[in-house]
């Protein structure tokens, strides 16, 4: 139901009550206009200017990506039809600016990231990664 005013007010609030009742007739195939009315949920639509959020970005703590790597193991890559050392580096441990070339495995706590070789792998001021596939 669509207001003529953008708000409830007692000017339209007999209205309101009155397409209350009609609605609720087609729905439920019956009505009692002499009952009272509860809202029990109400939708809102608005629109309106926000400032605009300042994203931060994340400082260096750690300066050797060694420090994130937790090892190395042999891996398939179909493109390569063969298993191959790749690296496998802790996310949680990388920070931006940080580069790592393919092959390579970053293993997170909700996800695992594949670099396949030739590839480059960028973490991105904002702790986002970049896969830049060749």
């Amino acid at each position: 139901m669509v207001l003529e005013e953008n708000r409830i007010s007692e000017k339209n609030l007999p209205l309101i009550i009155k397409n209350f009742h009609e609605i609720h007739l087609q729905y439920h195939a019956c009505q009692d206009p002499q009952s009272h009315i509860e809202v029990t949920a109400l939708r809102v639509s608005a629109i309106g200017k926000t400032p605009k959020p300042r994203i931060n970005g994340i400082y260096n703590t750690i300066k050797d990506e060694k420090t994130a790597l937790k090892g190395i193991r042999k891996t398939y890559f179909r493109d390569v039809r063969d298993f191959i050392e790749t690296s496998i580096f802790d996310g949680g441990k990388l920070e931006p600016g940080y580069e790592i070339s393919g092959p390579a495995i970053v293993e997170e706590k909700i996800t695992t990231i594949v670099i396949p070789p030739n590839s480059v792998l960028t973490v991105t001021k904002y702790g986002n990664y970049f896969l830049k596939i060749s």
